[in-house]
């Protein structure tokens, strides 16, 4: 077996010249990695790996800081900026990025995390809310503390009002939660007992006839109270209000 040469060792070429393929190569990085290879584009702003990125107000949604749609507004609006860079609908982030709302910076969740939900027995004399010029108590206070995250509130109790609150880490949990209840309170302020009655047996896509039957009046009343319900709702017939239901309540 070959000795290794010493590392001293200066390889000698016959006649002293060097062939072009044995020459260094110039301004050049093995295998075309690095910075400034071909191909690999620039680095990205905050050094945030592209696998990771995701849609800014997808994160931030799932970090507590409201629903996608709100957070959309608040993009719009100039509220958020990444990297010191205003924020733009359709923007990526990535765990290396700063991202500041209203100049504050914010932590972000990355990755498909189930969201935490609790429950809390509100006592009276707290609010639920964060930010209070009065310095009242607040039920934020009493929550355990969540890491790269925040409790939002699904709905809300009034100051002197105890109740039991529910409470998560993903805004858009909250916000579908909400609004359910709010089509409903709006449902049933709109519509007739009635008409919720036949709304309800819509929902689960049952004809006239056998709605008819369940609640022992005749077909043409359930087509009236149905005609009364797309009006009220400024649909134009069962399929739009089985789309409404399902887009609202399911």
């Amino acid at each position: 077996m070959r000795d290794r040469p010493h590392p001293d060792h200066k390889l000698e070429w016959p006649g002293g010249v060097v062939p072009e393929w044995a020459k260094p190569q110039q301004g050049k990085k093995r295998f075309g990695k690095g910075r400034g290879a071909k191909g690999g584009g620039p680095e990205r702003q905050g050094g945030s790996s592209p696998s990771k990125r995701e849609r800014l107000q997808k994160v931030m949604a799932q970090s507590g800081y409201g629903s996608r749609r709100n957070i959309e507004i608040l993009i719009a609006q100039g509220h958020i900026t990444i990297n010191g860079t205003a924020a733009k609908l359709g923007d990526a982030v990535g765990p290396g990025d700063k991202v500041k709302l209203d100049g504050t910076l914010i932590n972000l969740r990355f990755g498909a995390e189930r969201p935490r939900v609790l429950m809390y027995h509100k006592p009276e004399g707290e609010i639920v809310s964060r930010d209070d010029p009065e310095k009242r108590p607040t039920v934020f206070d009493k929550l355990p503390k969540v890491n790269g995250g925040r409790w939002v509130s699904v709905g809300r109790l009034d100051l002197n009002t105890g109740g039991l609150l529910l409470f998560t880490t993903n805004g858009d949990l909250a916000n579908r939660l909400t609004q359910r209840q709010n089509v409903e309170d709006e449902l049933e302020r709109v519509l007739t007992p009635r008409e919720l009655e036949i709304l309800r047996l819509v929902a689960v896509r049952l004809d006239n006839q056998e709605i008819a039957t369940r609640l022992s009046i005749s077909v043409g009343t359930v087509k009236i109270h149905l005609h009364h319900v797309y009006e009220k709702l400024q649909l134009r017939g069962r399929h739009d209000l089985q789309v409404y239901l399902r887009d609202r309540l399911y």
